[in-house]
């Protein structure tokens, strides 16, 4: 639990983490959830593979595979 004095501050923090980090992947989760809460487990395989595929054609994804590489950290632009 946290005190309440250090809330707002503790959510802002994480809410900067969050933005800094892979957004195009966190939405990419989020809509694979959503379609694989209404479909079944075939589709949903599909459909994860397309969001995959799709994701790793982005720039995010070369600069976290560059990051990986070299040892440092990436840096994510949301593309």
């Amino acid at each position: 639990m946290v005190p309440d004095d250090e809330a707002g501050p503790r959510a802002a923090e994480l809410a900067r983490q969050l933005a800094a980090g892979p957004t195009a992947a966190y939405a990419g989760i989020k809509v694979q959830l959503l379609y694989s809460a209404t479909h079944g487990l075939a589709e949903s395989l599909e459909n994860e593979a397309r969001v995959q595929a799709e994701l790793g054609a982005t720039a995010d994804h070369q600069a976290a595979t560059l990051a990986f590489v070299n040892r440092q950290r990436p840096v994510f632009r949301g593309s």
